[in-house]
């Protein structure tokens, strides 16, 4: 191993003296353009920013950087040939700054350009930041901080991923960020090597120049080199668990570390593993190697591997070479480095069976990345189900566990204090795959900063209890872990022994016994339903307050907070305090006056005060008023610190719990004393009149306990249970006494003689007028008592809080029985069920939308059926209990037990989508396949391959297999979507059954009831807006989101007549929408029957969606709204129809030119006349009101050529 030369410091970089005068560490700032600071300047950092086309992202970049709380930095801003406006950017941020400087060059890429960075860097310190990611405040003063206590030769910190407003922190990161190391080398623990970037690191720069040298250029993944030959060259490095990089993930897509599909990717990075692979090859010990081999294979090539299905033979035979390269010389010790599911998918492309690699990603996207763990002959085995369907025999060896596999995970779900002072934890501990026996052992340790030799020392048992949701909460299809709760108690007395011997922070370690081996580990997770996300906090204990808190990195901490000045007496009134301080705290410091300082991000105020005559310091406050926008930030808290004069400031602390806090609340007051999450005194802005004190769920409904006090604010406002999607469920309001209020919610409807749930969902408790929204907190001693269920033949509901604001958060769900949800139910049921092999029943099951309504051409054929006493009985599958199904018919709630006899026993299945991935057709069942439109833009086979996943592909060549009869709307289908699909089966041509009653003699009398009910006016013009969702365009939760290009507000404004609009959702983006303005849209995503819609309205708007060719039925106009025409067309989806060529319509890129169309339709129709018609007679030839009736005869000929065979 190569030793770093020395690190000397050269003049122009050396530290400033701790005795040079206050006044020659201005001038020394000044100098070198740094702000004044009391950190202390201990080396220049070099921060260098390499630019190319990140206009959009680079000026946040660089005030993250210029923001640190250690101000000693140059930043160096290489604009590496840029063609859009990073340069002029970072020109207009220098002006401002002296400390950032720019160096301009012709493209060099990214190594290149961090090269010149170095080159022209003056810092002792060094140090990379891609200018569309952002650095934690205080990251460069941690870092920095550590390299002076250790003198190391790099420090690595924790990187943070980012998309949209969400943060968390990879998987491998937690596990190698899990606690400091100091003075480390890299074999003390190899799995550092997963950190292969460069800018969550600070490097000595001598170090840097003379052990690491440069980055490739012209290559992705440049990183990896210059890392591996850092740590495997270093006397010494540091690694810390405080996150100080945010890696930013770029929407649309357009980072260069995002384009894993690109062959181009692929070959830069087997390229690097090559070259690290020499860099480590016969210079790092055996050991180290075999883990970098193992890692190479496991970790860096596992989202390779996921683009298999979407990519060509060239992509495959790539992988597959470069696969079996690294894996040249690797022995079992290597492989046992590698964890299952990638073990499995290593040998697929070393046996090179590319089917293989899909049939594996496919299960891992439907049951999830856990595996069965047994005992097997003394040995612990692997198992999955898709072993059964490779091509090949994965060995035994291969399937052994090893300890990559066995990894035992601890989740918090609630930490609470006992009235007599002890901590009760309760929470889960299991090891995924693997149902545990009745003998487990667990133990919980709390192991402190200044002896954690001891952590033996200070183990406390735990009580082995059920966690009825459990199975639902972990998602592992293979084992059940309802039996893995525990609660663990720790007592009060052992807290105040601890803090009395100068311990004063402890973390919690677990320790599982299971398997034969002992697997420990600190909390990994926490339950979003208790109080895990809002810990409350002790009463003091010998002055020290102890703070609970919880990190993805080091899990679960106890702090007793330090000694502080105590509170001796706290009033609150409105905006005014009196805090009165206890003065034996200051001991013999000068006590002639005391100050105190308030503090807000956005205002401060400093007090200062003289002893009264008993020595005491009292203090009268009055808080500033602040601006309406500055309430609703997530930190709107007023922090405190007092000392006397000449002294320190320290935050206060005061003797009541939180819930004790909690209750000196006046309704009143618009501040509420609180505590930090350290324990401190802070005071938190009221920005809701009330909160919410007591929650049942009973028969029916909610009933809720609400402090508020008779207001004009509150008296002319509603309460109301708003879900994600917007549906407002109003409460029955009571007053019970002057502070207290009692809310009735119904969770039932009635439509149609049928009591109903009301929707599945998320709903928050709200205040409401036109002028705001109130989301309710829920006071501390109901929130301990969450997560509370309950279920129905209706519906399951749950109450928890939000983990930010503390609000109340109901969730309902499908009626679903415990044993019924979840993977492991799930995947219990689909194999208790195909071993009973159950009779073939005179039944059919109809399903339209996956459940989500009863509708469509299954409808119509039900109905017809129904008429003739056809088809048995009548099951319709309802995704929840808030659909409503047709009259004689049995609803039967997808996931539930009954769902998977009847999807398994009924002689007829008739489906306008899909069945579930585990239905199997089998012999005696006849699939009618209606589809759900005439297909415009690509479907099935012909997606472009990055936008369906590998699961939906091999569930539709299944799907396609087991079709009996597919129904086309018009000869285009019939010939277009058995091409689509692989389907090789009987096809009609029959005209869409749903479309039946769009020439009924019934539809005058359909429209005018439906504008009725929807509050349409008869001098409104009715627009239906039905866009098509996007398979590029996801929200945060990975939903298909809602994209809407019309204002509604412009469109209302621009037409002379009144406009009402209708906003008719894709089904696939139901769960991606936000709440709509109920002044400008009426969203009918949810209405049931979409023929309704298309007769109440006057005009259609839509893009790409297979609404035109049913809406074309009605001879009413249709418009187009298409700004991203292109990009859909070219990349996104592609058509299978010109377009631009048939569309029936204007094609518009704005509102404005809709609202132009819009205000004169008898030029619109004038127009489009023509083309109108053509396109009626192409597509919609066969809807004459009579395509049921054409079913029913296939229906009635199928059962007789049954009967007859």
């Amino acid at each position: 191993m190569n030793s770093p030369q020395s690190t000397k410091r050269t003049p122009k970089t050396q530290l400033v003296r701790r005795g040079l005068s206050k006044a020659k560490r201005i001038a020394y700032n000044a100098v070198y353009g740094f702000p004044n600071s009391h950190v202390r300047n201990q080396g220049i950092i070099s921060v260098i920013v390499p630019c190319y086309n990140v206009e959009p992202y680079l000026e946040k970049c660089l005030r993250s950087i210029l923001d640190q709380d250690y101000p000693y930095i140059e930043v160096v801003v290489v604009d590496d040939g840029s063609p859009d406006n990073s340069y002029e950017i970072a020109r207009r941020v220098a002006k401002k700054d002296r400390r950032v400087k720019i160096v301009r060059q012709l493209n060099k890429g990214l190594g290149g350009a961090r090269n010149t960075g170095v080159a022209s860097a003056r810092g002792s310190f060094i140090t990379f930041v891609d200018p569309d990611d952002t650095i934690s405040k205080s990251g460069y003063l941690k870092m920095v901080q550590t390299l002076h206590r250790t003198n190391s030769d790099f420090v690595v910190g924790t990187m943070q991923r980012q998309l949209g407003s969400k943060r968390w922190i990879p998987k491998w990161a937690q596990a190698v960020h899990g606690q400091t190391r100091l003075r480390a080398v890299l074999a003390d623990d190899p799995s550092i090597l997963q950190d292969v970037f460069a800018c969550n690191k600070l490097f000595r720069k001598s170090f840097w120049e003379s052990n690491v040298g440069k980055f490739p250029e012209r290559i992705r993944y440049e990183d990896q080199k210059p890392t591996a030959i850092a740590y495997s060259t270093s006397s010494s490095f540091d690694v810390i668990p405080d996150v100080v990089y945010t890696w930013v993930i770029r929407e649309d897509g357009s980072s260069i570390t995002q384009g894993k599909a690109n062959i181009e990717d692929l070959q830069d990075r087997l390229k690097v593993k090559q070259s690290v692979k020499e860099v480590l090859a016969n210079k790092v010990h055996p050991d180290i190697f075999n883990y970098w081999q193992a890692k190479a294979i496991g970790f860096d090539l596992e989202s390779y591997f996921e683009q298999i299905p979407r990519t060509n033979e060239t992509y495959w035979q790539e992988l597959q070479a470069g696969v079996r390269e690294l894996a040249t010389g690797m022995d079992l010790s290597s492989w046992s480095q590698v964890s299952f599911h990638n073990r499995a998918k290593a040998q697929a492309a070393i046996h090179g069976n590319r089917e293989d690699i899909a049939i594996i990603l496919s299960e891992l996207q439907e049951n999830g990345r856990t595996f069965e763990i047994s005992r097997v002959n003394g040995k612990t085995i692997c198992s999955a189900d898709y072993l059964d369907r490779l091509s090949f025999r994965l060995a035994d060896e291969y399937r052994e566990a090893s300890s990559i596999d066995l990894l035992a995970k601890f989740r918090i779900s609630s930490a609470t204090w006992t009235p007599s002072g002890d901590l009760k934890l309760c929470g889960l501990a299991y090891v995924p795959g693997f149902t545990s026996s009745e003998d487990r052992s667990l133990t919980l340790s709390l192991t402190s900063d200044i002896n954690k030799d001891a952590a033996d020392l200070d183990r406390f048992p735990t009580k082995r209890i059920d966690v009825i949701d459990a199975d639902v909460v972990v998602g592992d299809a293979y084992a059940s872990h309802i039996s893995d709760g525990f609660e663990c108690v720790i007592p009060y007395d052992w807290f105040v022994q601890a803090v009395g011997s100068g311990n004063n922070k402890w973390q919690a370690k677990l320790h599982l016994e299971a398997l034969g081996l002992t697997l420990s580990g600190n909390f990994d997770s926490r339950s979003n339903f208790g109080n895990a996300f809002k810990f409350n906090h002790a009463p003091l204990i010998q002055g020290s307050r102890l703070a609970i808190t919880y990190n993805a990195v080091s899990g679960i901490e106890i702090r007793a907070t330090a000694e502080r000045p105590i509170i001796a007496a706290l009033s609150v009134t409105g905006r005014e305090a009196k805090i009165a301080l206890e003065p034996e705290y200051f001991g013999d410091s000068d006590k002639s006056a005391a100050i105190l300082e308030l503090s807000h991000p956005v205002a401060k105020t400093v007090i200062m005060v003289r002893p009264d005559t008993e020595g005491s310091f009292s203090f009268s406050v009055s808080f500033p008023e602040l601006d309406q926008r500055y309430l609703h930030a997530d930190d709107c808290y007023w922090n405190f610190r007092a000392g006397v004069r000449g002294g320190p400031l320290n935050h206060l602390q005061i003797g009541q719990t939180t819930e004790e806090l909690h209750s000196m609340k006046n309704d009143s007051d618009s501040l509420v004393p609180v505590l930090s999450p350290n324990g401190y005194l802070r005071m938190s802005e009221v920005v809701t009149p009330a909160f919410v004190q007591d929650l049942q769920i009973e028969e029916g409904g909610l009933k809720v306990t609400v402090s508020a006090k008779p207001s004009d604010e509150i008296n002319g406002a509603h309460w109301v249970l708003v879900s994600t999607s917007g549906h407002r469920i109003q409460a029955t309001v009571t007053r019970i006494d002057d502070e207290t209020l009692c809310l009735i919610f119904s969770t039932s409807i009635e439509v149609n003689e049928q009591t109903l749930s009301q929707p599945s969902g998320g709903y928050s408790l709200r205040l409401v007028n036109d002028e705001f929204s109130y989301w309710l907190p829920v006071s501390p001693g109901l929130a301990d008592s969450f997560p509370i269920y309950s279920t129905s033949s209706l519906h399951n509901i749950r109450a928890t809080r939000t983990p930010k604001a503390g609000a109340l958060w109901i969730s309902i769900d499908a009626p679903l029985g415990w044993e019924e949800r979840g993977r492991f139910a799930k995947r219990s049921l689909i194999r208790e069920v195909r071993a009973a092999n159950l009779p073939i029943a005179n039944a059919t099951l109809f399903e339209s939308y996956g459940g989500k309504n009863c509708s469509d051409s299954p409808l119509e054929i039900s109905k017809k059926l129904l008429e003739q006493g056809e088809g048995g009985i009548h099951y319709w599958t309802v995704k929840d209990g808030s659909i409503a199904v047709p009259n004689g018919t049995v609803p039967v709630v997808l996931e539930s037990r009954l769902y998977h006899e009847v999807l398994s026993s009924a002689a007829f299945l008739v489906n306008n989508n899909n069945f579930p991935y585990y239905f199997a057709k089998r012999p005696g069942q006849t699939y009618i396949q209606t589809w759900h439109g005439t297909p415009l833009k690509k479907i099935g086979n012909d997606v472009p391959g990055a936008n369906l996943s590998v699961s939906y592909r091999e569930l539709m060549k299944r799907e396609a297999a087991s079709w009996d009869l597919l129904i086309a709307q018009n000869d285009f289908s019939a010939e277009q979507l058995p091409k689509s699909f692989g389907y090789e089966g009987r096809t009609i041509t029959s005209g869409y059954p749903r479309n039946d009653v769009l020439n009924s003699t019934q539809s005058a009398e359909i429209r005018l009831k439906t504008r009725s009910q929807l509050g349409i006016q008869d001098d409104e013009l009715a627009v239906l807006y039905a866009p098509t969702w996007r398979d590029n365009q996801k929200t945060e939760s990975n939903q298909y989101k809602l994209v809407s290009y019309l204002n509604a507000t412009e469109l209302q404004g621009k037409v002379a007549t009144p406009v009402k609009v209708l906003l008719r959702g894709h089904s696939n983006t139901a769960q991606g929408r936000s709440s709509t303005d109920p002044n400008s849209i009426i969203d009918v995503t949810d209405y049931p029957d979409v023929n309704d819609l298309y007769l109440a309205c006057d005009v259609l708007i839509t893009d790409y969606s297979s609404v035109m060719f049913d809406y074309v039925n009605t001879g009413k106009p249709i418009l187009y709204l298409v700004p991203d025409l292109e990009s859909y067309a070219g990349e996104v989806r592609g058509f299978y129809l010109d377009f631009e060529a048939i569309a029936p319509g204007p094609l518009a890129r704005s509102t404005s030119e809709l609202a132009t169309w819009l205000s004169d339709l008898q030029a619109l129709n004038a127009e489009f006349s023509e083309k109108y018609e053509v396109f009626a007679n192409e597509f919609t030839r066969h809807d004459d009101g009579n395509a049921s009736e054409r079913i029913s005869d296939e229906w009635a000929a199928s059962i007789s050529d049954a009967e007859s065979q």
